[in-house]
């Protein structure tokens, strides 16, 4: 069974799709993500390929000023990005596979997409920080209760934008993200 690459990045000429879809621009886009997203994996199911990887389909739906209606760009990864985490179980390096992560203290019932995070002081919540990934963007927020800052500012429950090399620290837990680009 051949394995087809899974991540793609379709940048769209701007004004010609809002010209062409002139609803609201979040929701025209998420709109076209959802019809290309399906009638990519019913092509990769017909040919009874695999998506490679991660084995998650990650489609980035970006609007640029370029000369092209369309530009399609595809390649494998393995991950999203990284987090390098501090915590009570010392340094670690963690993969992230996930569109959407969610960052917690350590227990046993958890969902895909759950980075465990090791506090005996237990000032990170269960469910702590939501990590969310499209198009090409993270975003993150808080989830929990306790004070927590990114880069030394409070964070709260709206989502902000994250770059590379951002940081998280709540208690003596520290989140670094890498490789994000």
């Amino acid at each position: 069974m051949a394995k087809v690459p899974n991540f793609a990045v379709v940048s769209l000429r701007r004004d010609r799709f809002q010209s062409d879809n002139p609803g609201v621009l979040a929701e025209e886009r998420a709109r076209f993500r959802a019809d290309l997203d399906a009638a990519m994996r019913s092509f990769i199911t017909a040919n009874g390929w695999r998506i490679g990887g991660t084995g998650t389909l990650v489609l980035n739906v970006v609007l640029r000023a370029i000369s092209q209606d369309c530009t399609v760009q595809v390649r494998t990864v393995d991950r999203l990005y990284e987090l390098e985490i501090a915590d009570d179980d010392g340094r670690r390096t963690v993969p992230v596979k996930s569109l959407h992560a969610t960052l917690g203290r350590v227990h046993d019932a958890h969902t895909r997409g759950f980075v465990p995070v090791h506090d005996g002081a237990r000032l990170v919540s269960r469910e702590h920080l939501a990590l969310d990934y499209e198009d090409l963007a993270l975003t993150g927020r808080l989830l929990g209760q306790n004070p927590t800052t990114l880069n030394g500012e409070p964070l709260g429950p709206e989502p902000v934008p994250l770059h590379d090399g951002d940081q998280f620290e709540c208690g003596h837990v520290q989140i670094t993200l890498r490789g994000l680009g």
